[in-house]
């Protein structure tokens, strides 16, 4: 893997997916919520999906889990921002 394919480019903003850290997992809608969350707060982030685009077209998102990774110096300040969502449940 070249270093290229370690970059995620999300609106301008680099991040270094090997420095990226797990701060949310749910599914679509949920996903949507911590994604304004972070974009509100400046905090850049990557979303993956666990099966990707392909099976969303085919089965729909209902059954899709996703993922948003945050840079390591942001993951502090992500998770207390992303604790009103666990707090809503």
């Amino acid at each position: 893997m070249d270093w290229q394919d370690k970059l995620s480019f999300r609106k301008n903003v680099l991040i270094m997916i090997d420095d990226a850290v797990l701060v949310f997992s749910g599914k679509h809608f949920e996903a949507d919520l911590a994604k304004g969350l972070l974009e509100s707060n400046q905090i850049p982030y990557v979303m993956r999906s666990e099966h990707g685009a392909g099976f969303v077209l085919r089965a729909g998102d209902i059954l899709e889990q996703y993922y948003i990774f945050v840079n390591t110096e942001d993951r502090q300040r992500a998770e207390e921002i992303l604790t009103v969502l666990q707090e809503s449940e």
